[in-house]
């Protein structure tokens, strides 16, 4: 695998947020891009913002895989308390 500009790019907190996605040199959305291309007007000094589920993370590989899986159950655990209300 190879790092990209991507590495330096922040997460937007909803999917409105977002304004940029990996596309491949013909314009097709793809994860193993390291191109982005903008989805919507970016303002001057505005922060350029994708969304980390566009990539396929190996989290094992990067030796944090429990603490992943940890934090879905916990998210898990919160959405059915919340639906249950």
């Amino acid at each position: 695998s190879s790092l990209n500009i991507a590495i330096l790019m922040n997460e937007g907190n909803t999917l409105k947020d977002v304004n940029v996605e990996p596309k491949d040199d013909k314009g097709e959305a793809s994860e193993y891009s390291t191109l982005f291309r903008a989805i919507k007007d970016i303002k001057k000094d505005e922060e350029i913002l994708m969304d980390y589920a566009d990539y396929d993370t190996d989290y094992n590989a990067a030796g944090i895989g429990h603490h992943v899986e940890q934090s879905k159950m916990e998210a898990v655990k919160t959405y059915v308390r919340h639906a249950a209300m």
